[in-house]
């Protein structure tokens, strides 16, 4: 089992939530929460900002996880999200080989999606690249266990803004 941070468990008990129910949903930076109907984020408040203004942005094309709060903790800052049905594109593609290519148009589908839409204020311009003239949301970590489908291959969701940038959407293609 998991250790709960202490940010994530201030952050649990800022939203009225019982810590000793969360639980890890994995990743690298270790960030994001499971709780119930929910996920809790935490991060640095300018991180989580821009999370925040990339996922509004983009549920203008691609369904994101509906921001349900937000509390700031000192250095750090939290949002409670409410939790996608669907499951990783990956988790459909092991279990369901016959739906693979059904999970691989879904992921596909939302890099055109993205490419659509303008970076709103406040992101980072991503490093990869020159600025842009017309900079589009990039996500940056757009792979399959960031996309949520169900049972059928279709899109259900897109998680994990924390790396949002604006910039050229060729970047996010490339970089998946």
């Amino acid at each position: 089992m998991t250790e709960v941070p202490t940010t994530a468990a201030m952050a649990a008990r800022a939203f009225g939530l019982d810590p000793g129910l969360l639980h890890s949903l994995g990743g690298a930076s270790g960030s994001a929460w499971g709780i119930g109907r929910h996920v809790l984020r935490v991060g640095q408040p300018a991180v989580i900002a821009a999370e925040e203004a990339a996922s509004r942005a983009a549920a203008a094309v691609v369904p994101v996880p509906r921001i349900l709060d937000r509390a700031d903790l000192g250095p750090s800052s939290a949002v409670l999200l409410e939790r996608l049905p669907g499951c990783p594109a990956v988790e459909l593609a092991r279990l369901r080989p016959d739906l693979a290519a059904a999970a691989g148009r879904a992921c596909g589908a939302v890099h055109a999606r993205l490419a659509g839409i303008r970076a709103p204020a406040g992101l980072w311009a991503a490093p990869e690249a020159p600025p842009s003239p017309d900079p589009r949301l990039l996500h940056l970590d757009l792979h399959p266990f960031n996309i949520l489908v169900n049972g059928q291959g279709e899109l259900t969701g897109v998680l994990d803004w924390a790396n949002a940038a604006a910039g050229d959407a060729v970047l996010d293609r490339a970089r998946t």
